[in-house]
């Protein structure tokens, strides 16, 4: 059973593919409610942790497009959550090597 105790998070996932010339919309956007895990569902490994900081940059919209102008980025899908760079405060841990309070570095979905 499990005990999330009501968390929950937002993903933002792009709804259609744009063009490279489109002004992105909120229409172009969807937002999801996600429940996140409580502490008790944590499994040996895994880390709980609270966002507090998303990188939001102009590079970001180029993965909106089918084609992002460069090999080592690719497009988001439609539908998925996109992602980028942010910093957490691990909440629960399970991993030895990762104390609670601990601040993370990371790639993530949005």
């Amino acid at each position: 059973m499990s005990t999330n105790d009501g968390r929950y998070a937002k993903a933002i996932s792009l709804a259609r593919r744009l063009d490279a010339n489109d002004s992105p919309s909120v229409s172009d956007f969807t937002v999801k409610e996600l429940s996140i895990p409580g502490i008790d569902d944590l499994k040996d490994g895994d880390i709980l942790a609270q966002t507090l900081y998303l990188s939001v940059d102009p590079y970001m919209r180029c993965r909106m497009n089918s084609d992002t102008g460069v090999g080592y980025m690719k497009a988001w899908s439609v539908g998925a959550a996109g992602d980028g760079g942010g910093v957490g405060r691990v909440i629960a841990s399970r991993r030895a090597d990762v104390a609670v309070r601990h601040l993370l570095l990371t790639h993530l979905s949005l």
